[in-house]
C-alpha cells in the first residue's frame, strides 16, 4: 500500500493570500484543498507585516473556508516575492577552501545586496560554468532577503500553530509547478500579477535570472471584487505586452551574454492573472520569434477538483509550486 503524503503551499501577496494542500498517493499528486482570501489593505508591505492581528485573522479564514476537504497538514512552505528579495550571480575563487566557503560567499554578497549583511538572510546555489567565468572562478547564485520579513513570517506562522517548513522565492515555486522534472532546456517564465510581472529564466532546474516590472493585470482589466472566479473582461492587452516584451528582450540578452551563450531560450511560458487572456502568447511569439504558450499549472499534478476552473487555476500556480517542493 502506498504511503499518503501531504504538503501545504502558502502564497502570501500584498493583497491576496492563497493556499493549496496537495496529496500524494503513489506517484499521483492531486489537489486536496485550496482557498484564497483578500488581505486588508496595508496589512503587509515591503517593510514587513504591519498589522499582525489582521494577517492572523485572514489566515484563519483562509484555513477555515478551504475545500473541498479540510486542511490537516501543519507544515507550510511559503514564498517571498521577487520584490522582497535580491538575487545576483557572483564569482568566488574556485580554490576557496571548504572551511572558508561560507564566509567568502557572504563577504562577496555583502558588496552587492542593498541592505546590511547582518540584517539579511542569505542563501546560495553553486552554478555550472557560465559564459563569463574562467577556470579559476566559481559562479554562485546568491539569494538574499531582509531578515525582518523572514522573521515576521516565521512568527506569524508559529502563532497560528503551524510550522514554517520551507521558505523560498516565488519564481522557484513557479518553475517547479510549470516545468516537468525531465525538462532541461532554457525556458522563460512570465508570471503576471496584479501590479507586478516577474520574468524568470530557468534551465536544468535552476532559476538563473529573475526581473520584476511594475505592470500587471490591473493595467489590463479591472479586478473583480470576488475571488470565486478569475474571469475578467478582455481589454487592450498591448498595455502590458509592450513593456513585457522589452523586459523579456533584456532578460534574454543578459542570459546569453553573461550566463550561457551556448543555449538559447527555447520557449516562453505565460502564467498568472493574465494567462487566460487571448492573444498575449501570440503577440510575444510574433514579436520575438520564440515559441510562446500559456503555461500549464497541472504539469506535475492531477486536477481532481471540479470547482477549480482553468482560469482560476493559473492564480494558484505559485501555491501549487510551493506545495510540490517536498512531493516531487
Amino acid at each position: 500500500m502506498f504511503k499518503e503524503n501531504k504538503s501545504l503551499g502558502l502564497d502570501i501577496g500584498y493583497d491576496v493570500m492563497r493556499i493549496v494542500e496537495l496529496k500524494k498517493n503513489g506517484s499521483v499528486i492531486s489537489i486536496h484543498s485550496f482557498n484564497a482570501v483578500k488581505i486588508p489593505k496595508d496589512t503587509l508591505t515591503k517593510d514587513g507585516i504591519i498589522d499582525k492581528k489582521a494577517l492572523v485573522k485572514t489566515f484563519n479564514e483562509l484555513i477555515a473556508k478551504a475545500g473541498p476537504k479540510p486542511i490537516d497538514c501543519k507544515n507550510i512552505t511559503t514564498g517571498l516575492s521577487e520584490i522582497d528579495i535580491f538575487s545576483k550571480i557572483i564569482e568566488i575563487p574556485r580554490k576557496t577552501k571548504k572551511k572558508d566557503f561560507k564566509n567568502t560567499v557572504i563577504f562577496k554578497a555583502s558588496e552587492s545586496i542593498p541592505w546590511p549583511v547582518d540584517d539579511s538572510c542569505i542563501d546560495w546555489i553553486e552554478l555550472p560554468p557560465s559564459a563569463t567565468t574562467t577556470k579559476d572562478t566559481l559562479p554562485i547564485l546568491i539569494i538574499a532577503s531582509a531578515k525582518k520579513i523572514v522573521e515576521d513570517i516565521q512568527s506569524t506562522v508559529s502563532t497560528l500553530g503551524y510550522k514554517l517548513f520551507n521558505l523560498e522565492t516565488k519564481p522557484i515555486a513557479n518553475a517547479r509547478a510549470l516545468i516537468a522534472p525531465s525538462e532541461n532546456k532554457p525556458l522563460l517564465i512570465v508570471d503576471i500579477g496584479a501590479d507586478h510581472t516577474i520574468c524568470s529564466i530557468v534551465a536544468d532546474g535552476v532559476v538563473y535570472l529573475s526581473t520584476s516590472i511594475a505592470v500587471g493585470s490591473n493595467q489590463v482589466a479591472p479586478q473583480q471584487e470576488t475571488l470565486a472566479s478569475a474571469q475578467q473582461p478582455a481589454n487592450d492587452i498591448n498595455t502590458i505586452a509592450k513593456p513585457l516584451i522589452e523586459n523579456i528582450i533584456q532578460s534574454i540578452k543578459y542570459y546569453q551574454e553573461r550566463i550561457n551563450s551556448q543555449k538559447k531560450v527555447a520557449e516562453v511560458r505565460i502564467s498568472g492573472a493574465v494567462a487566460p487572456y487571448p492573444n498575449l502568447d501570440k503577440i510575444i511569439q510574433q514579436t520575438l520569434n520564440i515559441p510562446t504558450v500559456v503555461a500549464n499549472p497541472t504539469t506535475n499534478i492531477k486536477l481532481n477538483v471540479s470547482n477549480m476552473t482553468p482560469e482560476l487555476l493559473h492564480l494558484y500556480t505559485v501555491a501549487i509550486g510551493l506545495a510540490l517542493r517536498d512531493l516531487l
